[in-house]
């Protein structure tokens, strides 16, 4: 395949691949079924990443020029054999790559595309996201909890609110952070669309082109990938067993002066860590010290199953300086799209209007009937549940990689959380495993997705939350059949 991809173009990598393979099919010089490379090969040729391709093959689905056949890969359609409106809407096709954002054409998204492809109709077994149907979603005692509020709110539930979001719901979040010693009001509280969209908000108030802003390292992928839009220099500090490195922490906010500190201190996602008393003491008087604020991100504290509840960093804070996001995502049901934001109200009040800008409000409906399914006392019920299950479920993880994995294997054990980070011989061809366990149904998230730099090439992030114990013993005995094929040796 002769293409020349233009590393220094301010044309993305994936439009050049599209075009030139487009241009070959429409010469004439790959025919009607004809198979094109695979990712892999395209992309050792081509010398760029294997996203890329995929990339460039997805675009070229989409517009009617390949189709692919999952484990038998991507084949040509010739012009001749599309509909003819078609063919000629290519001719007349407005060039778009010409006109997208510069921050678009850096493909800062490739390691969210990367997530999201593991995650197609033949996958069995995810240790990635949860899976349609799956069985932990209190769905009965949530639909009581939206038909009450159709029944007595249905004049008031359906109309546009306040950006800040139903005041009922932010009591509830404002009382439950009391008892973890966060004294906030709801007038302090900001109900966003998940806790991705709490750190976009946050990183679009606080950021701007070429500053700075500290995070671990490994840290959540989403993070990463909003602070790369919005052209942030990211810095990143390395982990140990009990979280960030705090002791690292003072020369990098004395030499770069970041705008904020992001932080996963509770079950740290991918690794999950926890973060030490004494180093969550440390980071916030750190953050007084040089007057720079901490971004919290606490998916998950409230999944804890064993061990001493750490305080939040929000309730250590004495100067204002902590913005609190939290989620329902991870203990309710990702596909509700709700979380929260808690800061002071200087904070709050521009958050809310950058609010206002994006979506006007969240759904009051599903506000509404978050807050039903708590006064029902259905989410403390519920939140029993999941802790009881997901603590055997990493039990029944760990029993697994103890039985299946490299004996040279290891692991940091969480307390809570819904993650465990697994670390394999370095020698092992994860991305190998990863693509072999994904053609036989089961997928896991690769380590280098969590990294700013090159690492992670022997690490792996297992979901073990959602994935029912029969079904995490057969996903890990797979990919312990994959590694052992890439090189790892057998349990003795």
């Amino acid at each position: 395949m002769k293409i020349t991809i233009d590393k220094k173009s301010s044309v993305p990598l994936y439009v050049q691949l599209k075009e030139g393979i487009k241009n070959l099919i429409i010469k004439g010089q790959y025919k009607n079924n004809d198979s094109l490379p695979t990712t892999r090969a395209l992309a050792d040729t081509l010398g760029i990443h294997r996203n890329t391709v995929i990339s460039a093959y997805k675009a070229l689905e989409a517009e009617g020029y390949v189709y692919s056949h999952v484990g038998r890969g991507t084949f040509v359609i010739e012009p001749e054999s599309m509909p003819a409106h078609d063919h000629i809407a290519y001719y007349n096709m407005f060039d778009w790559a010409q006109h997208l954002s510069e921050k678009l054409k850096q493909r800062i998204s490739d390691k969210l595309l990367t997530l999201y492809q593991s995650e197609s109709a033949h996958v069995r077994i995810s240790f990635v996201w949860s899976q349609k149907g799956f069985p932990d979603f209190p769905i009965q005692k949530f639909q009581r909890s939206m038909n009450s509020v159709l029944r007595h709110k249905s004049d008031s539930i359906f109309d546009y609110t306040r950006a800040l979001g139903d005041e009922g719901l932010r009591t509830i979040l404002s009382n439950h952070l009391r008892i973890r010693d966060v004294h906030v009001s709801p007038e302090n509280m900001l109900i966003v669309n998940g806790a991705q969209q709490a750190i976009d908000l946050v990183g679009r108030l606080l950021l701007e082109p070429g500053d700075a802003v500290v995070v671990e390292n490994p840290t959540y992928t989403g993070a990463l990938c909003s602070f790369q839009f919005l052209q942030a220099k990211i810095i990143g500090i390395p982990m140990d067993d009990w979280g960030m490195k705090v002791h690292l922490l003072e020369d990098i906010l004395v030499r770069h002066r970041p705008k904020f500190i992001f932080t996963i201190p509770s079950f740290h996602n991918p690794t999950g860590t926890t973060m030490r008393n004494d180093r969550r003491e440390r980071i916030v008087s750190l953050a007084e010290k040089y007057q720079i604020p901490i971004v919290e991100d606490d998916y998950g504290s409230d999944l804890r199953f064993s061990g001493p509840d750490m305080p939040l960093l929000k309730a250590l804070d004495t100067s204002g300086q902590v913005i609190h996001i939290g989620t329902f995502s991870k203990v309710l049901m990702p596909g509700l799209r709700v979380g929260w934001i808690a800061a002071s109200q200087d904070v709050i009040a521009p958050l809310s209007e950058l609010k206002r800008y994006s979506d006007l409000c969240t759904s009051l409906f599903i506000q509404a009937a978050i807050t039903e399914f708590h006064a029902r006392g259905y989410m403390a019920t519920h939140q029993r549940y999941l802790k009881r299950t997901y603590q055997k479920r990493l039990q029944a993880l760990v029993d697994a990689i103890k039985q299946y994995f490299p004996q040279e294997t290891t692991f940091i054990r969480p307390h809570g959380g819904i993650y465990l980070w697994v670390t394999l011989p370095k020698h092992i061809d994860l991305k190998r495993v990863w693509e072999n366990a994904l053609k036989r149904g089961v997928a896991f998230s690769m380590g280098s997705l969590f990294y700013l730099n090159e690492n992670g090439s022997n690490q792996m992030r297992l979901r073990y939350a959602s994935v029912q114990e029969d079904k995490i013993r057969e996903g890990i005995r797979i990919i312990g059949e994959e590694i052992e094929k890439c090189g790892g040796s057998s349990k003795p």
